[in-house]
């Protein structure tokens, strides 16, 4: 039986935390061989409801692997699991990263399709839509203007440009939660983090 609501916040004491007590729930849940689906979604619900103060800076630090995803198929991460639902994503699968650099504002998605023997890359820009909101969720405006995909050694260019809206809706230094307009919600945990957090092997 999945927590409820007043239990993750018995849990996790309250908002006061910053959502401690409910992103360890969620950490444990995610290392568990066997996870528990409404058990991640509930601390990932408590994540959101907590409007932690956003802070610029916690999106860099090197990339961020994505480690659970819901709703809609997000572009980045279409190969590492269902189109729609939700899934957790183990060392084992395609990996999916984002990499955002607060000091130039570049980006950079990437997405395996065969491990690193295949995998998409695109790069751009993001910028905050409103400067004055200093809490999660916090709105930024991500501008890819080009990629490419990589396959045995191989650089083939990818006509990709666009613009998109996501919100930063929970964010530390190490684990951040993006949702999107359409719905899709990514859990991403920051990847030199990932052996001490999720338990995966030092890469």
């Amino acid at each position: 039986m999945a927590p409820t609501n007043s239990l993750l916040g018995f849990l996790r004491g309250g908002n006061s935390g910053g959502g401690i007590g409910s992103k360890t729930l969620l950490l444990n849940e995610l290392r568990n061989p066997k996870p528990d689906i409404a058990r991640i979604d509930a601390a990932v619900d408590e994540l959101l409801d907590a409007k932690v103060p956003f802070k610029a800076a916690d999106l860099g630090g090197g990339p961020f692997n994505a480690v659970y995803t819901r709703g809609p198929v997000l572009g980045w991460t279409a190969f590492t699991g269902n189109a729609t639902g939700s899934r957790v994503i183990k060392q084992t699968d395609n990996q999916a990263w984002q990499d955002f650099d607060p000091s130039s504002n570049g980006l950079v998605n990437y997405g395996e399709l065969l491990g690193s023997q295949v995998f998409v890359q695109v790069s751009g820009s993001y910028q905050a839509t409103d400067d004055s909101q200093q809490r999660c969720p916090k709105t930024v405006c991500a501008s890819i203007g080009g990629g490419c995909l990589r396959a045995w050694g191989l650089r083939i260019p990818l006509p990709i440009r666009g613009k998109g809206l996501v919100d930063v809706a929970f964010l530390d230094h190490d684990m951040r939660v993006f949702r999107s307009t359409n719905g899709s919600l990514s859990v991403q945990v920051r990847q030199d983090k990932l052996p001490q957090l999720l338990g995966w092997p030092s890469s």
